[in-house]
């Protein structure tokens, strides 16, 4: 505690303007959420007391004392609890909550199933304001051992620091609702633990047989370590090119994409406006979008025509931020934020992919940049030209691109280079390799020049 400085919560409050504020509050729920579940080992006593603002930004944590850690599993089931509790699927989340505990001899199931109804029917039935979602969590959990269900220990510590959690963020945001706080936090982390390629590789051992032939999950018995380093030998190329064929039969429904992609915005504008605001920008983004996409260009294959709407898209809530006030410089900046979150998901399924057909970090971009150039990226709408480059880079240039072509025809080139041609760059990092370009469409150059250098573990982990 002597080795560092800096202001605690009460004095760094004072200090911010009511949207800054409201920003720290949502970091300081997301870094323990990363706690809860992607590093499954947790600060049990986070009072103000124990947190110190730097200088620099950082936000510092302090006795570890009081800890607890989270298995695999318990970290699963504890995001699936929180996903269907708020969503008020009560069935499933009593399942997923049951599932953590020791169940003794006198449990009574149907009678904690009541009293866990009980308890959510009374928050969700009381303003906001009232009641605390955390603390009903925890006296959920107290209440298992009346009815013969009992938690871990460290369980009981988790909820317990969420009820901290929960009070660090109303210190700085009064009016903070907790619930609407925490859904794309848990989206999020659903999403990393979801699509984590490791995680998927094993499953995909255990299931894909026979789900492929049979149309049915094998049954849990059958689930054991492999005894041979046997793989199913699969050619990248002629998989590829089977799933482009059959991707291409489907069509596209635009009305599917504001659904799909409410979230993701939400997510992004939430610690910038109030949700009053951040619905009106989004009335005026689907409006304008929805009068605009019967006449946006159709290019030939299904997966050029999303991304051409995606980006019809786009120049609608570019518009709608500019109308609600933000500089151009802003505007640009949040739906960067809002690509991504939708990018980075597009692009760990390739990658998950990948990891099931090969270990080698070089193959595997290669099969990922493949991947993403039979869809969504998918010619003859996007045309590509392969490049001749040195050991472990993938090297390839993007003659034609709809995307950039269309934000051309609207004058927003710089938009364009901004937003979707930035993606690439932390999606590269996400496939384990650095990405180097020179030259985009978007600004009327000949071609875009990809050039992905494969990064070794060890230069990783340097």
């Amino acid at each position: 505690m002597e080795r560092i400085a800096g202001l605690r919560l009460p004095e760094i409050a004072s200090k911010l303007s009511e949207l800054q504020r409201r920003r720290l509050s949502h970091r300081l729920l997301e870094m323990e959420m990363k706690m809860f579940i992607s590093d499954g080992f947790f600060h049990a006593d986070l009072h103000p007391g124990n947190i110190l603002f730097t200088e620099d930004g950082k936000i510092a944590l302090l006795d570890f004392g009081m800890y607890g850690e989270l298995s695999d599993e318990h970290r699963d089931h504890f995001i699936l609890y929180w996903y269907a509790g708020l969503q008020r699927q009560t069935k499933r989340a009593f399942y997923h909550l049951i599932q953590q505990t020791t169940r003794l001899k006198h449990a009574d199931e149907a009678a904690y199933y009541a009293k866990f109804k009980e308890l959510a029917e009374r928050f969700y039935g009381s303003r906001i304001t009232e009641r605390s979602l955390t603390q009903t969590y925890l006296a959920i959990i107290v209440s298992g051992a009346t009815f013969g269900f009992v938690f871990p220990s460290d369980l009981l510590l988790h909820a317990k620091a969420l009820t901290t959690a929960e009070a660090l963020a109303l210190t700085l945001t009064p009016d903070l609702t907790f619930a609407t706080e925490m859904r794309p936090i848990l989206v999020h982390e659903f999403t990393k633990r979801a699509l984590d390629f490791g995680r998927l590789k094993v499953l995909a051992e255990r299931v894909l047989p026979e789900l492929l032939l049979f149309g049915s999950l094998p049954p849990a018995s059958l689930h054991e370590p492999s005894a041979s380093s046997f793989a199913f030998p699969f050619n990248w190329g002629d998989t590829l090119k089977l799933l482009g064929e059959q991707v291409q039969t489907m069509q596209p429904s635009v009305s599917s994409l504001i659904p799909l992609l409410d979230p993701h915005v939400r997510q992004a504008l939430i610690h910038i406006y109030g949700e009053r605001e951040v619905d009106d920008i989004l009335e005026s983004t689907w409006a304008t979008y929805g009068e605009r996409a019967p006449s946006v260009p159709a290019p030939a294959t299904i997966g050029a025509r999303v991304m051409v709407q995606l980006s019809a898209l786009t120049i609608a809530m570019y518009e709608a931020l500019l109308a609600a006030g933000q500089s151009a410089d802003g505007a640009t900046a949040l739906i960067y934020d809002t690509a991504w979150l939708v990018y980075t998901k597009m692009g760990a399924v390739p990658w998950a992919m990948a990891g099931i057909v090969s270990g080698d970090g070089y193959e595997k971009l290669r099969f990922a940049t493949a991947a993403f150039r039979h869809f969504p990226f998918d010619s003859p709408s996007y045309v590509w030209q392969d490049v001749e480059a040195e050991p472990g880079v993938v090297a390839f240039n993007c003659l034609k691109c709809p995307v950039a072509e269309h934000f051309r025809a609207h004058n927003l080139s710089e938009l364009c280079v901004n937003t979707w041609c930035k993606l690439d760059y932390p999606l590269a990092r996400q496939w384990g390799s650095e990405l180097t370009r020179t030259r985009t469409l978007a600004t009327g150059a000949a071609l875009c020049d990809f050039r992905w250098q494969a990064v070794s573990e060890s230069t990783e982990s340097g």
